[in-house]
C-alpha cells in the first residue's frame, strides 16, 4: 500500500541520511526508489568519472607515455569531434540527472537547495563553454568547465558536502588566528630589524 512504501522510504532515508522533502504520493516513491538504487548511483557516478577522465585525453593534453621532461614524448590527444560528443553526452545525462531530482523533490524544495542550483548553473555555464569550444575545434586554451567539473563530485557525496560545510563554518576562525599570526611576525619583524639594524 502507499502509507507501507511511505514507511520504507522514510526508513531508508534515515539510513542513508538522505533528506526527506520530497513528494510522498506512490508514483514519486516509486522512481524515488529507483532513482537511488545501486544501479543508478553506480551509473551516476561512472558519468562523473568519464567526465573527468575526459581532461587526460583532450586537447590540450598533459597525458604522455613518461613523466621525464627531457623525452619530448608524444602527447595522448583524442580526436575534437570524440571528446566532445562524450562530454555532451555526459553533461546532457547530467541534466536529465538533475532534472528527475527537481521532479522528485518538487520546484519549492529544489530551488531551496544550494547544491542542486549550483549544479543546474554549472551545466549551463558548460554547455555555454561547450559550445564555444565546439566552434573553436578544440583550439581553445582556456577551457573553463574543466575548473567547474569537481562541483559534480561534491554534489553527489554527502561526506564531501559535510567536509565542505565544516571547512565553511572554521574558515573565519581560522583566518583570523594567521591574521593574527601575521600581525605577530610583521610587528617583531620590525621590532628585530630596529634593534638589530645591519651596519655596512
Amino acid at each position: 500500500s502507499e502509507t507501507f512504501l511511505q514507511a520504507v522510504v522514510f526508513v531508508e532515508d534515515a539510513y542513508y541520511y538522505r533528506s526527506i522533502q520530497h513528494n510522498i504520493e506512490a508514483r514519486h516513491l516509486w522512481l524515488y526508489r529507483k532513482y537511488h538504487s545501486t544501479v543508478v548511483i553506480i551509473f551516476r557516478h561512472t558519468v562523473i568519472t568519464l567526465l573527468h577522465l575526459l581532461a587526460f585525453v583532450e586537447y590540450p593534453s598533459s597525458l604522455t607515455i613518461t613523466s621525464d621532461p627531457r623525452l619530448q614524448a608524444e602527447r595522448t590527444t583524442w580526436p575534437c569531434w570524440l571528446t566532445q560528443l562524450i562530454e555532451f553526452v555526459c553533461l546532457a545525462l547530467l541534466l536529465a540527472d538533475n532534472s528527475v531530482r527537481a521532479y522528485l523533490v518538487g520546484r519549492y524544495y529544489f530551488v531551496r537547495q544550494i547544491w542542486d542550483m549550483g549544479a543546474i548553473l554549472i551545466i549551463s555555464i558548460s554547455f555555454i563553454d561547450w559550445t564555444v569550444s565546439s566552434a573553436l575545434s578544440c583550439q581553445e586554451l582556456i577551457r573553463f568547465r574543466r575548473i567547474l567539473r569537481p562541483y559534480f563530485i561534491l554534489q553527489n557525496s554527502s561526506l564531501m558536502k559535510k567536509i565542505v560545510n565544516c571547512l565553511r563554518r572554521t574558515l573565519p576562525e581560522v583566518m583570523s588566528i594567521l591574521l593574527l599570526l601575521a600581525l605577530h611576525l610583521y610587528v617583531f619583524t620590525l621590532f628585530g630589524m630596529l634593534l638589530f639594524p645591519v651596519y655596512e
